[in-house]
């Protein structure tokens, strides 16, 4: 059965993205330094300050919103249902030099993780899981690593691909009806 799956892995100086389909992949992780986005985001923040908050009210008087909320939650649905997790290992070294505000946040910490981790074994196929908490008093900052990997059968992303396209098409073709008789 082929699939189609994505690794991930991040740490403090690393990370890399791997997609693929079966034994094909597609390494995204890029090894040169980035460039510093400072210029162009000046630039983005005098241009864009206005449209940020805007909603294009045409789409609200159509009821595209509206109309694609179904579309929306049956992808949600199909892929919470299809999309398994077949590995997933997470390391947090959680550290400050202040005790108390460390013991604080590591128990935040721990709490929020965790009540994340029953709702991702709740809603998705988990096959291998790992999670490592930690505190270092000695360090002034928490270190993270993360390695994961996500998969879907060909087949069934095909399945997910066929349904929204018909959803989609039935929307259109609901609206068309709806507005020749409403004319």
């Amino acid at each position: 059965m082929t699939r189609i799956w994505v690794f991930v892995e991040y740490s403090v100086g690393k990370q890399s993205v791997v997609a693929g389909i079966g034994l094909l992949y597609f390494d995204f992780s890029s090894q040169k330094p980035r460039k510093s986005k400072e210029k162009k985001l000046k630039k983005d923040k005098v241009k864009n300050k206005e449209a940020k908050y805007s909603i294009n009210k045409e789409y609200l008087k159509k009821g595209f919103i509206k109309n694609a909320i179904p579309t929306i939650t049956l992808i949600f649905e199909c892929i919470r249902r299809y999309l398994s997790i077949d590995k997933l290992i997470l390391d947090v070294c959680w550290a400050s030099s202040d005790p108390v505000s460390c013991a604080i946040n590591f128990g935040r910490l721990n709490a929020a993780m965790h009540g994340v981790l029953a709702l991702m074994k709740a809603n998705f196929k988990v096959k291998q899981i790992r999670v490592d908490t930690s505190l270092n008093f000695e360090s002034e900052k928490p270190d993270v690593y993360l390695k994961g990997m996500i998969s879907i059968a060909l087949w069934q992303a095909s399945f997910i691909s066929i349904k929204v396209l018909r959803r989609l098409f039935q929307n259109m073709s609901l609206r068309k009806v709806v507005h020749s008789h409403g004319k």
